[in-house]
């Protein structure tokens, strides 16, 4: 019961990186070639824009 008590603990673990691992992707996928139209959807619909936008006011 021990070792199977390791072994839960391990899959917590794994499911906890999933969200981080998900956020590099996106930047990635940013960085990836893109036509300027594309790259423009992305920046608007991204959380960069959505920071910047109130820092302006």
């Amino acid at each position: 019961s021990k070792k199977r008590e390791s072994t839960s603990t391990v899959v917590k673990e794994n499911k906890v990186d999933d969200p981080p691992v998900a956020t590099p992707q996106k930047k990635i996928n940013r960085g990836s070639p893109l036509p300027s139209s594309m790259k423009s959807a992305l920046f608007k619909s991204g959380p960069v824009v959505s920071k910047k936008v109130p820092s302006i006011p």
